[in-house]
């Protein structure tokens, strides 16, 4: 974890020092687990750093906070009257994920309002938080995940996606986009995760003069 957030301090040093744009993102998801389980709910959050490094080519980074979700809508349950069965079983992982994605502009044409970017890249995941949540009629229990033979604290995740960006300002931007991310939880129930995910960007351009 120590080495985590030194290069995470690094690289945004370096980023900020160059950097072009910065801001916040939002993204809801869903969640599609690689096992026999329903889909779930999930989103990311946190902050991005994009940087152009030549000609149409950039990086983006940024530190995001993940959340993972698989849905059990028919768990197994012992037939006692005194054991009440849950609706459903979800088990939830809270990830911190440092993406680093590479960007191309195929803005058409070259001077548009609207500027398009294709973008795929990788982040690295370090699960803060893992814990599975019983659904009962009238209440709901959780506890934290102990039992999932093979889980580890990191992941790994492959993305692609594209995003479309518009500048509302001098110095103000707006983008919204979509991405495919697969994360390998790296534990032998799931093996990994699909995610298609939704986002929404609010920039701030730096000014030309930090580029020297």
């Amino acid at each position: 974890m120590k080495r985590l957030i030194v290069f995470f301090l690094f690289l945004t040093s370096t980023i900020i020092a160059f950097g072009q744009r910065a801001g916040i993102e939002v993204s809801p998801g869903l969640t599609v687990p690689g096992a026999n389980v329903s889909p779930g709910l999930g989103f990311s959050s946190g902050f991005y750093y994009d940087q152009p490094i030549y000609k149409k080519l950039g990086v983006s980074t940024g530190v995001l906070y993940t959340r993972l979700s698989a849905t059990d809508r028919s768990p197994t349950c012992l037939a006692s009257p005194d054991i009440p069965c849950p609706e459903k079983i979800q088990d939830q992982f809270g990830v911190i994920e440092i993406p680093v994605d590479v960007t191309i502009d195929v803005t058409m044409p070259p001077n548009a309002d609207w500027e398009v970017y294709l973008k795929a890249g990788y982040s690295f995941g370090y699960i803060v938080r893992q814990q599975k949540v019983r659904h009962f009629p009238e209440r709901k229990t959780s506890r934290e995940i102990t039992s999932l033979k093979g889980l580890r604290s990191h992941s790994h995740f492959f993305r692609i996606g594209f995003e479309v960006q518009r500048s509302i300002s001098e110095q103000i931007n707006i983008s919204m986009g979509g991405q495919y991310k697969f994360a390998g939880i790296y534990q032998q129930f799931y093996g990994g995760f699909s995610n298609y995910n939704i986002f929404v960007k609010l920039g701030y351009n730096f000014p030309k003069g930090t580029e020297d």
